[in-house]
């Protein structure tokens, strides 16, 4: 008799000791299934941060883009009004340089020299000679000729011409820095294009990365939480087992 509650009683220690170990072993269980939910929803917010990360990216360069378009735009209108504001420039230039040399020309010298060189009554003049006269008439050609070379007229078709000239060399300007601008916009159409396809690659790269490493973790997630709850169930049929052993060792 004595044996038989001694082997019941070492069965019933047995039993604590095992049901203890279940539970400790049902905590860990809770513990880790708890983890497991924290982590899940840590990568959650990284994803949902991610998708966003990759929306203001997206606005940051439509923003560039809508920024390029504005300077070209400028640019162009810029080489557009070029070539007026030149034009006027160089008008008003000619209308000044006109001004300067008609302003130049001696108005009251030619009537004060005259009177100076007038004769004296009471001096007499010697007869000139035809020949004389001839040749006072050929040295002062060069100088009438001299004077008809610097006469207004030759200054403003200087002037015209030298207009002319840098109008020309303005338009081969203008000319080249177009050619320049059309080349620039290409070269940053093609930039754009490769900037925003890159862009593009890179944001749906990540996101279905994270795609699929969500729905990698949400099926790792629902198989630990399925071993987790057949665990906790045999767990629980085990002690119950055991109470129902206790029990019927009791009586």
């Amino acid at each position: 008799m004595r044996r038989e509650l001694f082997g019941q009683k070492q069965r019933f220690v047995e039993a604590e000791e095992s049901r203890e170990v279940l539970r400790k072993e049902l905590a860990n269980i809770q513990r880790h299934y708890v983890k497991l939910e924290d982590e899940q929803r840590i990568k959650e917010c990284d994803y949902k941060l991610a998708v966003e990360e990759a929306r203001r990216l997206k606005r940051k360069a439509i923003d560039e883009r809508r920024n390029v378009e504005l300077a070209l735009d400028d640019a162009n209108q810029m080489i557009s009004e070029l070539p007026k504001r030149d034009t006027q420039y160089k008008l008003g230039s000619i209308v000044l340089s006109l001004r300067r040399t008609i302003g130049y020309e001696p108005c009251n010298g030619s009537g004060t020299q005259l009177r100076n060189r007038s004769p004296s009554p009471n001096v007499r003049r010697r007869p000139i000679s035809p020949r004389k006269g001839l040749d006072s008439n050929k040295n002062r050609a060069p100088h009438i000729l001299d004077r008809t070379s610097r006469s207004p007229y030759h200054q403003f078709v200087q002037n015209f011409i030298t207009t002319e000239r840098e109008r020309d060399d303005c338009a081969v300007e203008v000319t080249q820095l177009r050619r320049t601008t059309k080349e620039l916009e290409e070269n940053l159409q093609r930039t754009e294009q490769r900037f925003y396809k890159k862009s593009v690659d890179i944001r749906l790269q990540g996101a279905q990365s994270v795609m699929v490493l969500q729905e990698e973790t949400i099926r790792q997630s629902e198989r630990e939480r399925k071993t987790m709850l057949d665990q906790i169930s045999a767990l629980e049929r085990q002690l119950l087992a055991m109470e129902n052993e206790k029990k019927q060792a009791l009586v």
